[in-house]
């Protein structure tokens, strides 16, 4: 089966996976990043603010990808090539903040003003190690830090430094005297559009993204051990692009007996397909226009049950499809039958069959055979707020390529190519993906949600990490798994795992789409790295 799971995560998501491991969850200092806000000069159009748990976060993932890349065969090469790249940049093939002269303590911030000039606090620990690392001077007495490309000098307990001497002469007092204000800066408060607060924040104005006028956007991460949270917002969004959203729409989902779900407008924007021959007598506009909206989906939690339901304005050409549907290439891969009922697609190594068929105004696409009963496992946070919410788009899923798949017993495989065990290794890593999309005015809000198994205790990650795809593939996996979820019934892998793998599905396939364009171009990377200097690039 798991072929049917490969399609999904690459390098970039074990960085993502690896990145924002910290202690246990704490709340984000207001007082930090606002103080750090105040410094924006008054012109500024795009700012960039982190608190020190960002900073501190930042550090502590960069130091778990290089032991993770380092302990895992196939990845050891990328370790040594970023060992290498920080080595170029910084004279030390690892990473560590008082290696630069910097410390998380006050945090970081970038502030660029409409002609260019930027303003940065950097995170500075050790003055003079900072200043070596960066071919800089030290002023005499009171006076700035001279850079190639920029002045520096203490602001209060900050460090700043600046495009300009002018820019740095206007860089304001210590923030510390303003800390705790319930004033926002002008710049600060265009931050209110997102309606939450986060580690990082940024905001960048007046972007030239499309024809009509310029839009603004804001944005927050949010960081906990093991996951991220991004919300943004586009605001001056033009009245076409809303319109193309279609209307926002509840998905479909049973509470806690849910492990994905999916709800996307497809109507608008299918229209413009081309009249493509599709089958004798049908073209692709024509199965474009005979669509409605929304097209939904719902993945129940435990052993895989799937829900599609795609709305028809008329029915006849979707019956056309799927009565011939053994004439598509795709489908003549698989024993793929039709009848009365409909078309029926095997799965044997899933021990699934999906099934299409016409039913009213409809087309439904569903499992078989369905379990008596769904599991039932708690929704995670931003699966409870994608399900209470209306969208123009929304997917959720969450749970593990660990849990059981087959019954069958596991089965030897052949040796998997790099780009698979890329992929396995990848897409074991990720526990829930989760996105939202939701216009309103002129005013598109975005939610995007990664939690890794990074999120789990240090010995349940230490176990599953050590998961090849060998083990995955063949089916060993389950027997590894099991009494790990067991031993740790109150991890967020337990219930991950009670939760079951279809949960993933549709993450899986947009993360697949992702991988085919990312990997490759890893690869390529890593091919041309290994080449003398004098040879010819690799095509």
């Amino acid at each position: 089966m798991r072929a049917a799971v490969l399609r999904a995560a690459s390098l970039v998501v074990v960085a993502l996976a690896s990145c924002h491991k910290s202690p246990a969850p704490v709340a984000v200092s207001t007082a930090d990043v606002d103080a750090l806000w105040a410094l924006a000069p008054p012109d500024a159009i795009v700012g960039v603010v982190a608190s020190p748990r960002a900073v501190a976060m930042a550090e502590h993932g960069v130091q778990d990808l290089r032991a993770y890349l380092a302990a895992v065969p196939e990845l050891a090469l990328y370790d040594k090539l970023l060992g290498a790249k920080l080595a170029e940049l910084t004279g030390r093939p690892t990473l560590a903040l008082a290696d630069l002269g910097l410390a998380p303590a006050h945090g970081a911030a970038l502030f660029v003003a409409k002609n260019g000039a930027s303003l940065a606090i950097v995170p500075v620990g050790d003055r003079d190690k900072f200043l070596a690392l960066v071919h800089g001077t030290r002023g005499a007495g009171s006076d700035a830090d001279a850079l190639p490309h920029g002045v520096c000098k203490p602001l209060g307990e900050l460090y700043a430094c600046a495009s300009s001497p002018e820019l740095l002469a206007k860089a304001g007092v210590s923030p510390a005297a303003g800390a705790g204000s319930d004033a926002a800066t002008p710049l600060r408060a265009r931050l209110d559009v997102v309606g939450a607060r986060g580690d990082i924040e940024a905001i960048v104005l007046a972007l030239p993204i499309q024809p009509s006028a310029p839009i603004d956007l804001a944005g927050v991460i949010q960081l906990e051990r093991g996951a991220v949270t991004l919300r943004m917002a586009a605001s001056g969004v033009a009245d076409t692009t809303i319109a193309s959203l279609g209307t926002p729409a509840a998905v479909r989902a049973d509470g806690d007996r849910t492990a994905g779900f999916a709800v996307v407008n497809l109507a608008k924007l299918t229209a413009q397909l081309p009249p493509l021959s599709v089958l004798e007598g049908l073209t692709l506009a024509d199965l474009a226009h005979s669509l409605a909206d929304p097209v939904t989906l719902a993945i129940g939690a435990g052993p895989f049950d799937l829900d599609a339901q795609i709305p028809l304005v008329d029915p006849a050409p979707m019956a056309q499809v799927v009565a011939h549907c053994r004439d598509f290439p795709t489908f003549q891969i698989f024993a793929t039958t039709v009848d009365a009922t409909g078309c029926h697609v095997p799965m044997p190594p899933l021990g699934l069959t999906f099934d299409m068929a016409v039913e009213g105004t409809a087309l439904h696409v569903t499992s078989r055979p369905r379990p008596a009963a769904p599991a039932q496992v708690a929704l995670t946070p931003l699966g409870t707020e994608l399900a209470a919410g209306t969208w123009q788009l929304a997917f959720w899923g969450r749970g593990t390529i660990f849990a059981p798949v087959v019954t069958a017993p596991p089965t030897p495989v052949p040796v998997l190519p790099d780009q698979a065990q890329l992929i396995v290794r990848g897409l074991g890593l990720v526990s829930e993906v989760g996105a939202g999309v939701r216009a309103e005015g002129s005013t598109v809000s975005v939610v995007v949600g990664l939690r890794t198994l990074w999120a789990n205790p240090d010995d349940v990650v230490a176990k599953l990490t050590a998961v090849t795809p060998a083990d995955v593939v063949s089916g060993r996996v389950t027997a590894i798994a099991q009494p790990v979820a067991a031993g740790a019934a109150d991890s967020p892998f337990a219930r991950d795992y009670a939760a079951g793998y279809g949960g993933l599905t549709v993450p899986v396939e947009i993360v697949g789409i992702l991988a085919s364009v990312a990997i490759p171009a890893v690869q390529q990377y890593v091919a041309r790295s290994r080449q003398p200097a004098d040879a010819p690039p690799t095509p």
